[in-house]
């Protein structure tokens, strides 16, 4: 019984994130970093110019590309505090934080060139100038903005992963975002945006009662700890 939850659980792994021939899955910097999004923009034809109407479309559905990334960045509340931030400085240039895209679909509608495409943004860029543009001032708080690499060990369904992936989210004050690192049987690694105090996180994580801390390293920003099974099911 337990070799076949062994299996499901690797199994599952690899249908819900990638499917890999080794049993650990490591995502790279750049996975961990970029992310693609679809979208489509709109570019009125003026004067027959066709070329620039495309070119506007383009720019139009990056844009949105970027927007999509911000979403996933900011809740709605804190992006409405932020909004002229996002326009002047994130929106106004979005192309840099596109690291490439695909068009795929063009048409012409009522007097407008209208471009579907598919984008890669690098969002931890976007988090980044968003830090220095002083949005996380903006929202009541001068805490700094940092990474932490939180290892859980004890894992031993897919169930478990995803409800400790969404008790970093949510459980913990600060968090603005969380990526997986690292895969394995038994042991999850997660890459944590933090703003706040490190030792606060690991206190909150710890009050949650499913996570039982065992080392906890502030100076290189590492947390690592069993998860507790039977209160986290």
């Amino acid at each position: 019984m337990a070799f076949m939850r062994k299996i499901l659980f690797v199994l599952l792994f690899f249908l819900s994130i990638t499917a890999l021939p080794s049993r650990t899955l490591c995502l790279s910097q750049e996975e961990m970093r970029d992310r693609s999004f679809e979208a489509q923009g709109r570019g009125s034809i003026k004067a027959g110019n066709f070329a620039q109407a495309r070119r506007d479309a383009i720019q139009d559905a990056l844009r949105k590309a970027v927007a999509q990334a911000v979403a996933g960045i900011l809740s709605e509340t804190e992006a409405k505090k932020a909004a002229k931030v996002l326009t002047d400085t994130i929106y106004a240039d979005a192309e840099r934080y596109v690291q490439n895209y695909r068009i795929t679909g063009e048409y012409q509608e009522d007097g407008a060139y209208k471009v579907a495409v598919r984008a890669t943004v690098a969002t931890e860029d976007i988090l980044r100038d968003l830090a220095a543009s002083g949005v996380f001032e903006q929202q009541g708080s001068t805490a700094p903005v940092h990474d932490l690499i939180v290892v859980v060990r004890g894992i031993e369904s897919y169930g478990h992963y995803v409800k400790f992936r969404e008790l970093l989210k949510s459980g913990p004050k600060g968090v603005r975002r969380v990526r997986p690192r690292l895969i394995a049987w038994r042991e999850a690694e997660f890459a944590v945006t933090l703003q706040g105090a490190a030792e606060s996180f690991a206190g909150d994580l710890k009050q949650t009662g499913q996570f039982i801390p065992e080392m906890i390293d502030i100076s290189r920003g590492r947390i690592e700890g069993t998860i507790s099974g039977e209160r986290i099911r």
